[in-house]
């Protein structure tokens, strides 16, 4: 019988890849959510305001999936969804400009999924996983 070995760590110490890597992802969009919005000239409590209520409707969408659905399912389309329409309601409120706002909410959804998709690609729940 042969035995399957994988080339990837799923596992960084105690923790899972995709739970270290997640949370460098929302380090990184943090980052770069600061450094866009100093580069605008927006406040840099703005860029930490954008963030929080990115990370808190990501996790509410979340939750309200695993109510909804009866297990949890992070996909990441609806996430998207959410996180744009709470970011361009927030610019038209409180910015000059929703447009620069949804610039730095795109920034901080492409720079989470890059750490986000390597973790599923390590860890094999979303992609990558072998095929039979």
């Amino acid at each position: 019988m042969r035995r399957e070995t994988s080339f990837i760590r799923t596992h960084i110490g105690p923790w899972t890849s995709y739970t270290v890597l997640g949370f460098l992802g929302m380090l990184s969009a943090f980052f770069v959510s600061v450094w866009v919005s100093l580069e605008v000239g927006l406040p840099e409590h703005f860029a930490a305001t954008i963030w929080t209520a990115n990370l808190g409707i990501n996790l509410a969408v979340g939750l309200a999936d695993k109510r909804r659905q009866g297990y949890e399912d992070l996909t990441i389309y609806h996430h998207i969804l959410a996180s744009l329409l709470c970011c361009g309601l927030g610019g038209w409120l409180w910015a000059d400009s929703p447009w620069v706002v949804l610039d730095i909410c795109m920034l901080q959804v492409g720079a989470g999924a890059i750490f986000g998709r390597t973790g599923c690609l390590m860890s094999g729940c979303c992609h990558g996983r072998p095929t039979h």
